[in-house]
């Protein structure tokens, strides 16, 4: 399953979605070891970059950054995705209710 998700990323290497979802699968098949939250936070960087109008792949790059230790670069993630989600209006791009929540308590330093 990875290795076809790797494939699609080589075929579409400038479509956000196909490097968000190649980090979930990195996350689902690999564990949560340093280098895997590494190798998926890579990925998840890749699609902000692509689509930096996504809400969801600040958040990811956030959560994934708080969990190696990266308090600042959580910080601004998570204020990121906070901005965007309150400029968005496609509701597809949106954070939920909790998701909102984690992005403000990572925004304000908070790591757990």
């Amino acid at each position: 399953m990875l290795a076809s998700w790797e494939d699609a990323v080589r075929l579409n290497p400038h479509d956000a979605a196909m490097h968000a979802g190649l980090a979930e699968r990195i996350l689902l098949a690999k564990g949560e070891d340093r280098a895997t939250l590494e190798e998926a936070l890579d990925a998840y960087t890749r699609a902000s970059k692509l689509n930096p109008s996504r809400p969801g792949y600040h958040l990811a790059r956030a959560r994934l950054s708080a969990r190696l230790g990266r308090s600042d670069e959580a910080r601004l993630a998570a204020t990121e995705a906070i901005r965007l989600d309150a400029l968005t209006g496609d509701a597809t791009a949106m954070l939920d209710a909790d998701e909102r929540e984690t992005a403000r308590r990572l925004a304000g330093g908070d790591a757990r």
